[in-house]
């Protein structure tokens, strides 16, 4: 997962905090009990106790890429997508190689190859070796396929 939500506390007010770390704690059992459609609640309402702008806080980035992360698994890509988005935007998503994966997963499931492409390959190089091994071979083959046509276009 993501960075850890509770870096960023000290800059909330204590009852928020606190209730925040409940709905994390409870959407977090809820996923692993597989009662994923409450975890998406239980996430969704620690995003809704977040002052705006969301994207400032670090917590931002972990429960956005919880919620896009159930979407996706749940094949709701437009969700998972603009939720990976949201997650990319928040302190330190951006450069969180599993966030552009899945980011870029559901870009290639909404037909969106470019897109798709830019944020695999970025996954690729920014992640651990072997990140795209365990993945659909078919996500692997955009990759090589913008990498040779990167460098023939040098």
């Amino acid at each position: 997962m993501p960075q850890d939500p509770h870096h960023d506390h000290e800059d909330m007010d204590d009852a928020v905090a606190e209730k925040l770390d409940e709905l994390v704690r409870t959407g977090t059992s809820q996923l692993e009990a597989g009662d994923n459609e409450a975890a998406l609640a239980s996430f969704q309402a620690g995003l809704d106790l977040l002052d705006e702008p969301k994207d400032k806080w670090v917590a931002a980035v972990w429960l956005y890429a919880s919620v896009a992360n159930i979407h996706f698994e749940a094949g709701r890509w437009q969700e998972a997508r603009d939720n990976f988005t949201a997650a990319s935007n928040a302190p330190g998503g951006l450069s969180n190689a599993y966030i552009q994966l899945r980011r870029g997963q559901a870009e290639y499931e909404l037909g969106n190859m470019d897109a798709a492409a830019h944020h695999l390959l970025f996954a690729q190089m920014r992640g651990p070796k072997g990140l795209l091994d365990d993945q659909d071979p078919k996500y692997r083959e955009l990759v090589e396929r913008a990498r040779a046509q990167f460098t023939r276009s040098d």
